[in-house]
């Protein structure tokens, strides 16, 4: 099954977005690689967003995807990660 990795991040204030923006899609790739390495793995939303929910960051909105629950033959395969900068928010 095809999916894309959609994620708006909010961040703390004062944090340099373009770190947190590389680590949030390094985090990103390794949670897709996961669920791609075993048939059967479920795209959990909520799963993204606490491995996104990186230092510096303050909120993640997670465009897509959806809950995905996937038979025991099927493997998740990710097409498109997009991890975007939304702005910044004091804690």
């Amino acid at each position: 099954m095809e999916y894309s990795l959609h994620a708006r991040l909010t961040l703390k204030r004062d944090v340099q977005a373009l770190p947190v923006k590389q680590a949030a899609q390094q985090a990103a790739l390794g949670w897709t690689e996961q669920r791609r390495a075993t048939l059967g793995q479920d795209i959990v939303p909520s799963q993204i967003n606490a491995a996104l929910l990186l230092d510096g960051v303050y909120s993640v909105e997670l465009l897509s995807p959806a809950l995905m629950a996937l038979d025991d033959w099927q493997l998740a395969i990710c097409t498109d990660i997009a991890i975007t900068i939304a702005g910044a928010a004091d804690e």
